[in-house]
């Protein structure tokens, strides 16, 4: 419905119309309230309600702010967290859910005002989530739980949860306890609601566009003001721009007389300028020429200390090295006097010692009291060893475990014969190890092809029997019970080999001798067959022949 306007813009509702409409509408809904309470009491309350408070007008809320009662009025819009369901339940009672979220409302037995009085939606309906719903003879309702007799008020002049309680029904009940249920589906109130809120907006309108008019009345006749007092004040000074008019028109004739005078003057001083010129030009020659000179002389005197300060930085630099080789000498000094001293327990030496072959062998001597062979455990490794000593204890010493590595410089050999623990101290010897070049080659095989001419190797039926005894080979004798045998030889060449990490001398000697010995088994095997192929010279070599 759109209100008409009439002359003036003032909207057809007017305010007394408003509240004629309001009366109307509130003597209507709370018409039942005059009845009995017996027929009151035979409302059915199966609607979706605005539960508002009598006395503050606040309505119930239960939203995402939480549970509370908001404040209400005509030009509030109804929003679908205030709308509440009244579900019948035994003896009466009614259950207070939301229509939006179905949060329902209860107060716990034991408690006052806020305190356990709260919204839930979880879980079976308990009895202090039922309320018995009692008929006011205003016409309005006071809600008062079936278990714990409490009675939910919203005192007025207050926002949200601050003063909306639950509290105990054991005095009469007040007007911030009375509730009326509106229906704005069903009730006349709820059109008459919008109408009255829509002619509320139109008067508000109303109102605002007479406020601006005045506000815009006021302005204007500020500014008017404003506007006056500003032409008065450019006409004072109008005035006042003339009058200094006519006082500079007087003080420009003075001022002439005073310009020509000036001028005169003026080329007086030029010519004194001109004089001044001159000698400045001459003063700026003689400052440029000074210029010139101290820069001269700063410059020498930065080079003066640019040397000294590199002479004084190589002074410092020699100084801290000069210190620096006096600190490391005083330091090996120092190490080496630690090292030569065998005053402590398990203090060691190292000594050179110059074999009769030539070479050089190191002994290191460990002063060791009260230690035994047993005590002792040496692991080589790779040019030195680790020396390991556990002590036992004794009268007047201390167990004590000392663990130490050598390590030298070049290849070493451990003398392990050369061990010796005696008197206290214990002596390792490593004796140095000289590289000798020597060439290797493979050992040489007897071939009776490379002396067969005829190549024709079929053996005679009766050289089996009388010329060749020996079962196997074409020599006279078997190979194997020859005292300078080929495999003799291979087991004095394995033999060197192994003993090669021992001792090198060994090695070569050896060598030599497996040399000579193949020498002879070569001129042996060699005269031995030519002496026994003298008869046989088309027989073949045996299947079993070395």
């Amino acid at each position: 419905m759109t209100p008409k306007c009439f002359d003036g813009g003032t909207p057809r509702f007017g305010a007394q119309v408003m509240w004629a409409l309001l009366r109307s509408a509130l003597v209507s809904s709370v018409a039942v309230g005059v009845l009995p309470l017996t027929a009151a009491s035979e409302r059915v309350l199966n609607g979706s309600y605005v539960i508002v408070n009598k006395a503050s007008g606040r309505r119930l809320c239960s939203g995402p702010s939480g549970f509370s009662a908001t404040s209400g009025g005509p030009s509030r819009a109804i929003d679908p967290e205030q709308r509440w369901l009244l579900v019948p339940q035994d003896n009466g009672t009614f259950l207070i859910e939301n229509h939006a979220n179905g949060m329902r409302i209860f107060a716990q037995s034991g408690k006052d005002h806020a305190d356990g009085f709260l919204t839930t939606d979880q879980g079976p309906v308990y009895q202090d989530q039922k309320w018995r719903v009692l008929l006011q003879r205003d016409g309005s309702y006071s809600f008062v739980n079936s278990r714990s007799d409490r009675r939910i008020a919203a005192r007025p002049g207050l926002e949200g949860a601050a003063g909306f309680v639950a509290v105990l029904g054991d005095q009469p009940v007040a007007a911030d306890a009375s509730w009326a249920l509106l229906d704005p589906d069903t009730d006349e109130l709820g059109p008459l609601l919008r109408e009255l809120q829509l002619a509320e907006g139109w008067a508000l309108e109303a109102t605002t566009c007479l406020r601006l008019q005045k506000e815009l009345q006021s302005r204007y006749y500020s500014e008017l003001a404003a506007q006056k007092a500003e032409v008065d004040q450019l006409h004072a000074e109008l005035n006042e721009e003339r009058g200094l008019g006519r006082q500079l028109t007087q003080q420009a004739g003075a001022w002439e007389g005073k310009r020509s005078i000036l001028v005169s003057e003026l080329s007086v001083e030029s010519s004194r300028s001109v004089l001044l010129q001159a000698k400045l030009g001459s003063c700026t020659e003689e400052k440029v020429h000074l210029a010139g000179e101290a820069a001269s002389l700063f410059a020498y005197l930065a080079l003066s200390v640019i040397m000294v300060g590199l002479f004084f930085a190589a002074f410092c630099r020699q100084w801290c090295h000069s210190r620096a080789l006096l600190r490391s000498s005083r330091r090996a000094l120092a190490e080496a006097t630690i090292e030569q001293s065998l005053g402590s327990d398990f203090a060691h030496c190292i000594f050179p010692r110059n074999e009769p072959d030539g070479l050089v062998s190191r002994v290191v001597k460990i002063q060791c009291p009260g230690v035994e062979h047993s005590d002792v455990e040496v692991k080589l490794i790779c040019n030195g060893c680790d020396v390991s000593i556990c002590r036992r204890a004794s009268l007047g010493v201390e167990a004590m475990t000392w663990t130490k590595r050598f390590c030298f410089d070049g290849s070493c050999e451990f003398c392990e014969d050369q061990m010796l623990l005696e008197h206290g101290f214990l002596n390792l010897v490593f004796r140095e190890q000289a590289f000798r070049a020597r060439t290797v080659r493979f050992p040489k095989h007897y071939s009776l092809a490379a002396s067969d001419d005829d190549l024709c190797w079929e053996e005679p039926a009766g050289c089996a029997t009388t010329a060749c005894p020996s079962e196997r080979g074409t020599c006279s004798r078997r190979l194997e019970d020859s005292p300078c045998s080929s495999r003799s030889n291979n087991n004095n060449l394995n033999n060197a080999v192994l003993d090669d990490s021992n001792n090198s001398n060994n090695l070569n000697n050896n060598s030599n001798n497996l040399n000579n010995n193949n020498n002879l088994v070569d001129e042996g095997n060699t005269a031995e067959i030519k002496q026994d192929t003298a008869p046989h010279r088309r027989r073949g070599l045996a299947a079993g022949g070395a």
